[in-house]
């Protein structure tokens, strides 16, 4: 009962600060055209990639949170609409330090489904989708026929996808998997030793992109729309 009457009073206290979100007027539609050019004028300028990711993170949380409510569901409709392929942006082209330059991937090396070794560094001058994923992770399992898809479609392009699991029993689970869904890009376990390399990896899944060069050029945490990651991929497959 508790439980129950802190639940509503969330939902009207929550239903308090959307409300004024309701009077926006019917044919109001964001300029996202404007936003774009803004945000290109911001990405000549240097600055942490912890910013740029929490004001992308925080426009889709808001803009996904005021789905749940009627009165405000057009408004936020729209505003996903807009800002849909801006955060996709976003993900991509900022600078990670001060310099505005791309950090390194760290290398490292784990063995795959075949018992081959497996390095980064072995895939110089192609394009990396490195995926940390788990079997008991739901918005994982939802991506992979993506990154097979992504494999077949880009891989003569120069694209290379890598999956890491972090399941516990290891191949116990990993190996039913990849028949099950017809993996057809390396798999590897052993996650878990070499999430640290990468900020943790804090939650899942977690997918980086490393262009040509060997750097981190993409951050994609949690589940995200397929056409983020093509988005992504299509880009910095074309960089040179």
């Amino acid at each position: 009962m508790e439980q129950q009457n802190d639940a509503i009073e969330i939902e009207r206290w929550v239903d308090r600060r959307l409300r004024p979100f309701s009077a926006a007027p019917a044919d109001w539609n964001p300029d996202a055209t404007h936003a774009l050019a803004i945000l290109q004028q911001r990405q000549r300028q240097p600055r942490p990639l912890r910013t740029w990711a929490w004001a992308a993170g925080v426009t889709a949380l808001a803009s996904v949170c005021l789905l749940a409510f009627p009165s405000t569901r057009a408004f936020a409709s729209r505003c996903i609409d807009a800002c849909g392929e801006l955060v996709a942006r976003v993900s991509i082209v900022f600078p990670v330090n001060p310099a505005g330059e791309l950090l390194p991937a760290p290398d490292f090396t784990l063995t795959d489904q075949t018992g081959a070794p497996v390095s980064l560094s072995n895939f110089k001058g192609k394009v990396i989708l490195l995926n940390f994923w788990a079997t008991w992770c739901p918005p994982c399992t939802h991506e992979t026929p993506w990154f097979v898809d992504f494999q077949r479609t880009y891989g003569g392009q120069g694209l290379v996808v890598l999956g890491v699991s972090l399941d516990e029993d290891s191949w116990t689970a990993v190996r039913p998997f990849i028949a099950k869904h017809r993996v057809n890009y390396r798999m590897m376990t052993g996650g878990d030793a070499i999430a640290p390399l990468f900020g943790g990896v804090k939650s899942l899944p977690a997918t980086f992109i490393v262009d040509r060069q060997g750097r981190i050029a993409a951050v994609y945490t949690g589940l995200v729309p397929k056409a983020n990651y093509q988005f992504g991929i299509e880009t910095i497959l074309a960089a040179r």
